[in-house]
């Protein structure tokens, strides 16, 4: 009974070393997110101090360009959503009932089900899940950063060559257009899968 007992008790101070883990890569990811967000906001600042330099210089194809350093900080923003949700998932279905399990084995009271131990990764996602409407406009307001500065540089270019006497656009400039009309449209799709579609995946998971 000694050696049951003390396997349990080493079974539990693992489970809670990994529980700490999962809860520092959470944390790290959180703020990794914010730093994204407030390099978004940098780079846009820079880009728009700099366009009087960009446009004199007649170089506005660095205004297509430009948006793709936010396509990529938006990919960067839903990569972290994935992993939180993921590492949030893995408390919920794989840490929390392990934790249960050996607290009941440990504990001389048979009839404690210890449901309540880490329920509040389970109470977190139900809360969203009721709230999925007014959670929405939070959401478009943090994601829709990075793809809104990208419209912004391409609508700069727009402008800038619509003043500009008729004349045709580079070929290497429709490319771009081209590229950033397929890389914007894959980057509101993304936005909206992490939005909807992945909580329903792990949700069907859990």
């Amino acid at each position: 009974m000694g050696d049951k007992e003390e396997q349990l008790k080493l079974e539990f101070t693992a489970l809670l070393e990994e529980f700490k883990t999962v809860r520092e890569n959470i944390l790290f990811d959180v703020g990794s997110n914010r730093q994204i967000l407030a390099l978004t906001l940098t780079s846009a600042s820079i880009l728009v101090a700099a366009s009087p330099f960009i446009i004199e210089s007649q170089f506005t194809t660095l205004f297509l360009i430009a948006p793709i350093i936010f396509y990529t900080l938006a990919w960067s923003q839903v990569r972290y959503l994935y992993l939180d949700a993921t590492l949030s998932n893995y408390i919920i279905e794989i840490l929390a009932p392990r934790f249960r399990k050996t607290l009941v084995a440990l504990s001389p009271d048979t009839k404690k089900d210890f449901r309540s131990l880490l329920g509040w990764e389970t109470y977190l996602q139900e809360r969203e899940a009721k709230l999925s409407i007014v959670l929405l406009s939070i959401s478009v307001a943090r994601f829709g950063i990075p793809p809104l500065m990208a419209l912004l540089s391409i609508a700069i270019y727009l402008i800038v060559n619509m003043q500009q006497p008729k004349q045709s656009l580079p070929s290497w400039d429709i490319i771009l257009l081209i590229a950033n009309t397929l890389l914007m449209s894959y980057t509101i799709y993304l936005g909206f899968w992490a939005r909807f579609i992945l909580p329903q995946k792990l949700g069907a998971k859990a």
